[in-house]
Parts: C-alpha cells; structure tokens; sequence
C-alpha cells in the first residue's frame, strides 16, 4: 500500500493528510463495525447502549453533543465512573485545556472570545477542588506552551521563556542563561520549542530545533536538528547535547509553532518527540525518545514508541507494528530497567489486533491515535481513536496494573467539533474532561 504524504504547517499536532489509499478490508471473522458496537443516538450521560454486539461493551457516552448552550463545563469522572460538572466556564469565550499543576489540583486553561482568530491567549487556572479560577489580565500565552514550575509558578516555554505567579498571574524575573544563544544568533537558527520543570532537583529541561541555514537540500526543512539543555534552578547551563545526529525536530522550519510535548520523572528521564526519516521519504515520521539527562544519553528500548507515560523510571508505552498508518497489531507495556540501565519488556498490560484503526505518524500525540494517562496507582487509562468510513469514536477504558483488566467508562464522540479533552487525571484519581461548547 503506497501512501502519498503532502505536509500541511499547523501548530503542534500538525497532520499529514493522506490520498490515494486503497480501501482496507477488515477481517470478517473478527470484524465488529462501530455501529454496532455503539448507538450513534444515545448521547445523554450515563445511558449505556442496548444494543451490544461486540465482545467489549463500551458503555455509556458521555456527551450530549446535539445540545446547544455555548458554555464549556469541566467535568469530573469519579472511579466508580459517576461523572459530575466540577464547573461551568465563562460563556463568550471558548476554553482549550492545558497541563495539570505537578500536584495534579489545579488545570491550566487557554481562552480567548469566540468567533476571533487569536496567536495568544488569557490563562485561566482552575481549582479542581472547588471549581473557583483565576484569569489572566492580558492575553500572554501562546497556545500549547504553558508549563508549571511547581504548584506556584507557570511558564511560557516557546520561542521565549516567560515566568508567571499562580496567584495573579504577575510576572516573575527568571532568565536561563541559554537565551543569550538564542538571542544573539544572528541567523535565527534556534528555536526554542519546550521546556519543563523537575521538581525533584528543582531544575529544567530545554528543548530547541536547529534549523539548516542556508541549505539549498529540500529536505532540510524537516531536518531540524533536536538539541537538550539542563538548566539549573538559577537559570545556568548544566549541560547541553543533542541526543543523536539522526533524529530531528518533528516540525518543519517553516512551521508557525513547533512546541514539544515534554515529560520528566525522578530517575532523570525525560521523553520528547523526535522526527525519524523513513526509507521511502524525504519527511520524517514521529515517535517518541527518551533520553536520561543525567547521562547525557539516549535510553535505548527494545520497542519503537509511539507514546509513553513516565513515572520513577518506568516506562508506559505503545507499540504499534507495523509501525505506519494501518497496522496489524497494537502493544501497551511497560518497560523497567535493571541495575545498568537496561530495559526490557517487563509487562505486556493490553494488546489488540488492528479494529480498523488509523494511526498518524507525522505528529505528536496526533488526536487519530492513542494515549495513556495514569492514575495515583499506577493503573492506566486507555483512549483509543477508533475511525470507520467517517464515523469516529474516542473509546476510554481503564487498564488495571495488578491483573490486567478492563473496565469500559465511556465513548466520546471523535469529530473535532464535539470532541471533549482529556484534561487528565487528578490526585483523586478523577478524570478532568473539558467539555466543548455543545455539551
């Protein structure tokens, strides 16, 4: 099957679009078609569907999609799958959800007025506790660029580094040194695309691309060289290295954003996403690397990972093989190393054939694919992109660490306009969903 890819610049996330494939033809033995499985009708909370075929009851949905009220609502979902609205946002504006605060109670949300085309965007912070927010007096914040420096502090980590009080939203001085490089490169070949804060050595993580000035190769445009920084709660250099001569920023340097989407846990891991040139094109495909920052090197896995949760140097990760759009068989394990920093394949937790799923493999955390969420602990929600001849579904299901099970919570709906956010998971391990402006 031959792809032909064209690049569309977006902000993170951008998309390949693809023509020209064949039909793919699922296997009638073990083919359930979406329909079946779920009521494309039964959109009221906690209304499970009557009609089950499939081997999986994916149970209730939670949206009511066709209900017009033009205010975005956070919702909760309790373990015992009961969901509540934790609270209604400001109606006029629309909401995109940001991260989690390092203590999983508060979330950070991007706003701005509906119906106006905006490069930055208020803050909005939310107790997820009591529901109360705090909003930022002027539009500072790129979208998809804010992180936390611990439960005080935000930051703006693109292109330029910008500190934030929690309290107020009053600016607070911090300078790494790093920007001096930035700053003073007369040809304008770095660009900042992320950094993040580890709580555990109060210190940061910087991300740049590195374009190719003055190349004439085509291809170099999506050849942007990834370079790490560590960087110490003063705002020093530590140390600064590029993880490998074959991996590449996944954005071109025409892109209007190339932000990374950046994790660090207390072994000193952290993970990114990285652009891998295929053997077939000149435009790379994505995955995700994890590089130990103490080392200076790149953790070598026994899989290719297509996205990956952290936590004290464990691994969560998916697999897909083969590694493309279509695939045959879809992995998620964990990965722990020994006492030389090795890691093996410690826990096949789930694993499924190809239900006619698509994959992207030109973005990061591409909403047409999976991701993983963690609970407190240690278990793993699941959501899937389940697509079939334009009818998408978002499936979530929570994966059990201690025997493997599976517990179906809900079905969203998987089209962009009606599509609800998995904000993530908070300290009492409650799902934090925002919805959209039809819910």
């Amino acid at each position: 099957m031959k792809f032909i890819k064209r690049f569309c610049s977006v902000m993170l996330g951008s998309i390949f679009l693809l023509t020209g494939c064949k039909t793919v033809q699922p296997n009638e033995t073990s083919y359930t078609p979406i329909s079946e499985t779920t009521i494309a009708s039964s959109y009221a909370f906690h209304q499970t569907s009557s009609v089950v075929t499939s081997s999986m009851n994916y149970g209730s949905y939670l949206v009511e999609p066709k209900k017009q009220e033009g205010r975005q609502k956070i919702y909760k979902i309790a373990e015992d799958l009961s969901t509540s609205v934790l609270t209604e946002l400001e109606a006029g504006y629309t909401y995109v959800e940001g991260p989690l605060s390092p203590d999983c109670t508060k979330l950070f949300l991007y706003r701005n007025k509906d119906n106006e085309d905006a490069s930055s965007y208020y803050g909005v912070i939310v107790d997820l506790t009591t529901g109360d927010q705090i909003v930022s007096q002027y539009p500072y914040f790129a979208l998809n660029a804010v992180n936390w420096a611990g439960n005080d502090k935000i930051f703006l980590s693109y292109c330029q580094i910008r500190f934030y009080s929690t309290a107020d939203f009053s600016e607070i001085d911090f300078r790494p040194d790093f920007l001096d490089t930035v700053e003073q490169d007369p040809d304008g070949k770095y660009i900042i695309t992320g950094m993040i804060h580890d709580r555990n050595k109060d210190r940061y993580v910087l991300t740049y691309a590195e374009k190719k000035v003055g190349s004439t190769d085509p291809s170099s445009d999506y050849k942007m060289s990834v370079g790490i920084v560590l960087i110490d709660g003063e705002g020093r250099t530590v140390r600064a290295f590029t993880p490998g001569t074959n991996y590449y920023s996944p954005y071109s340097s025409t892109d209007i954003a190339a932000r990374q989407t950046l994790q660090i846990d207390s072994s000193g891991n952290v993970s990114l996403f990285v652009g891998v040139m295929g053997s077939e094109s000149d435009i790379p495909y994505t995955k995700a690397l994890i590089v130990n920052v103490d080392r200076a090197e790149v953790v070598k896995m026994p899989n290719e990972l297509r996205d990956v949760f952290l936590r004290g140097g464990w691994v969560y990760g998916l697999t897909f093989s083969p590694y493309q759009e279509w695939w045959d068989t879809m992995q998620l394990n964990i990965y722990k190393p020994n006492d030389s920093y090795k890691y093996s394949k410690s826990v096949e937790l789930y694993t499924e054939p190809n239900t006619y799923r698509y994959m992207n493999t030109t973005g990061t955390r591409s909403n047409l694919s999976y991701q993983i969420y963690l609970y407190p602990d240690g278990n793993v929600l699941l959501r899937s992109y389940h697509t079939e001849d334009g009818n998408t579904k978002v499936l979530l299901s929570k994966i059990m660490l201690a025997d493997k099970t599976v517990t179906p919570i809900g079905v969203l709906p998987g089209n962009d306009n009606d599509m609800f956010k998995i904000a993530g998971i908070d300290n009492s391990g409650n799902i934090i969903v925002l919805g959209s402006k039809t819910a």
